[in-house]
């Protein structure tokens, strides 16, 4: 026999008597009161065999007394005499005692075989004592022992989701042999959904419980606690409950939402001795957040620049230009925390990149977020963006990214030369983000023209000199405003007489005189949008003009140099002039000029005195002193 605890169990006591006398006669039922908490709850004679008479006059309805020495557990029934006639009727009485098993910690499912013993003493006519007749029965005592198992759409305890994804959570309850013992009564489940866990209409709660039922539930699309409740779980078996909660569109992310399911049961029903236990299992959502920062070049302000002088695939800046970036963070669908993005230029013995400005460019169509006002530290500009909504649509297009623009100058610095490789870092952070936060980077080339003049006198006839001159950009970036000035000494050259011969389209030949010094400018005509102006990288440009020496020049050797420059950016408004470099070359050239002498000499072939009909040989000697060679003397 099992008795769960207050549970009551009923033990009926039948007692035999034989034809004749039984004298003093004293029946007693003991219930078990070692180690165990069993009190009696009802006791009675049920019933007393016609053919008996009670000396007592105890009959059928009695109520059991105290033992002698009494005891709690210990019911007696004093009979006294009991007659008992010969004749054909019964001969028994019959005692019932009912017995509750009492919710007492001293009361386990290890308590088995308790005895309830049922003692009949008497004596005979004479006093002597008869041996006492005994009988008994045991009991068991049972206690369910219920468990809850709640786990994730993927079969475990813990599932990756995001916002706005419905989830199916899953609940088992089982009554196992091995831990239970007995049937559970009065089974109630409750589960206490995470704040960012959502119910989903009743309607999809399926279960296999017995007598199952949705005793409450939150209203579609919030928050709170479902209960259910099921009639009873036997022991040995198990039923599931299963429901879907949608995570809400501001869940945090990263993050970890756990919410607990509790299973809830008594012993028995409607005793007030009842055991109450409960049990508990949580399972736990988690979010990834993969918010992403991508840095690219957006565009130059010199249209001539491109990429790949000095890497493949980055792009190159000139001294002086200006670089946009855009930074484009792309967020996950819910809330990201804390959101800080921190852009670094490049600013040490390598290379130097200037702030300029930054501003929020664009914030997608699903984002919510303040626009945050920039702060500017050294080389580096933060935007503190704080939370960050995301409103989920399914998708993952721009209307989850916040872009960033900031302006930077390759300034006009000694560090900055050509082939230097200027970075910018952009690091993004928020609450969750990896240890030092998520970053990305770019960088640009550091471009810029060289120039290689060649200044020459490439001939010189009947006192005209022709200059030749070229000018070759060796550098990696087009030169702007390119020009080259010679000076000439206005004592030995003709400044009228300077006739340009050969002028590239898109320059000209500019003569000015001051101070006794002829100035020859061959220089760009300003349209900085016409190719023939801009000198690209490889290009040479030539000039030749001729200019006259003064009659009576005494020099013998002139030396002048020519003088180039070029800038590294078109125009000629402040902000370029301010921030461009300017590069130069210079070559001198030697123009060496004849000085003639001649010597006249006679001799008379016959020698002597000179007479009629002598012969006379005269020799005249041309001597060239100067410095350059002379023609058609």
């Amino acid at each position: 026999m099992t008795v769960a605890i207050g549970e009551t169990a009923t033990f009926d006591v039948t007692v035999t008597l034989p034809d004749g006398n039984v004298d003093d006669a004293v029946l007693q039922v003991l219930l078990p009161d070692i180690g165990v908490s069993v009190t009696p709850v009802s006791s009675q004679i049920i019933s007393v065999g016609s053919d008996l008479t009670i000396g007592s006059g105890l009959g059928a309805g009695a109520a059991g007394s105290a033992c002698t020495p009494p005891s709690p557990t210990c019911l007696a029934w004093d009979l006294g005499d009991v007659a008992n006639a010969n004749g054909p009727g019964p001969n028994t009485i019959v005692v019932r005692v009912v017995a509750m098993v009492n919710d007492n910690p001293d009361n386990t499912e290890a308590d088995v075989g308790l005895p309830v013993v049922a003692r009949l003493e008497s004596q005979q006519s004479d006093g002597t004592p008869n041996a006492p007749l005994l009988d008994n029965t045991a009991f068991d005592i049972v206690v369910p022992e219920l468990s809850i198992e709640k786990l994730t759409g993927n079969g475990t305890d813990v599932a990756q989701v995001a916002a706005a994804d419905v989830h199916r959570f899953t609940l088992t309850v089982s009554n196992p042999a091995a831990e239970s013992s007995a049937t559970a009564q009065n089974v109630q489940v409750s589960d206490v959904l995470n704040a960012d866990m959502l119910w989903v209409d009743n309607a999809n709660v399926t279960s296999t419980c017995p007598g199952f039922a949705i005793a409450a539930s939150p209203a579609d699309g919030t928050t709170g606690t479902a209960q259910f409740t099921m009639t009873n779980l036997a022991l040995n078996s198990n039923c599931t409950i299963a429901y879907d909660v949608r995570i809400s569109n501001t869940v945090v992310s990263p993050g970890s939402y756990s919410n607990t399911a509790t299973v809830s049961w008594d012993s028995t029903t409607g005793s007030g001795q009842n055991r109450a236990r409960s049990a508990t299992d949580s399972a736990t959502l988690q979010t990834v957040n993969g918010a992403a920062i991508t840095k690219t070049v957006h565009s130059t302000s010199v249209v001539s620049t491109d990429e790949s002088q000095h890497t493949a695939g980055v792009t190159d800046a000139t001294i002086g230009e200006e670089i946009e970036y855009f930074l484009t963070m792309t967020f996950d669908e819910g809330d990201t925390n804390n959101v800080e993005l921190r852009d670094t230029l490049q600013d040490d013995a390598a290379g130097v990149l200037q702030y300029l400005s930054a501003s929020v460019y664009s914030v997608g169509g699903n984002i919510t977020v303040s626009s945050p006002t920039p702060v500017v530290a050294g080389n580096s500009v933060t935007f503190a963006f704080g939370d960050v909504s995301n409103t989920p649509d399914g998708l993952n297009d721009t209307n989850d990214q916040i872009v960033v623009r900031v302006t930077a100058r390759v300034v006009n610095d000694p560090r900055n030369v050509d082939g230097d490789v200027l970075n910018n870092a952009a690091v993004l952070t928020f609450d969750g983000a990896p240890a030092g936060g998520i970053s990305s980077s770019v960088d640009v080339d550091v471009v810029s023209p060289a120039l290689n003049l060649s200044n020459d006198y490439s001939d010189f006839s009947d006192g005209t000199a022709t200059v030749s001159l070229t000018l070759e950009n060796t550098g990696t970036a087009d030169a702007y405003q390119s020009v080259i000035t010679e000076t000439f000494d206005a004592s030995i050259f003709d400044v009228n007489s300077i006739t340009a011969t050969t002028i590239p389209a898109g320059y000209e030949l500019v003569v000015s005189e001051a101070g006794g010094i002829i100035t020859v400018t061959l220089q760009t005509l300003g349209d900085e949008t016409d190719p023939a102006q801009v000198l690209s990288p490889g290009e040479t440009a030539n000039f030749e003009f001729t200019i006259d020496l003064l009659p009576g020049a005494s020099a013998t050797s002139i030396t002048s140099t020519a003088d180039a420059s070029a800038t590294t950016l078109p125009g000629d408004d402040a902000t370029a002039q301010a921030n461009e470099r300017t590069v130069t070359a210079s070559d001198p050239a030697n123009l060496g000029i004849p000085a003639l002498s001649a010597a006249k000499t006679v001799v008379d072939d016959n020698g002597g005195n000179v007479e009629p009909g002598d012969v006379l040989t005269y020799t005249i000697t041309v001597n060239n002193t100067g410095g350059g060679a002379a023609t058609n003397v």
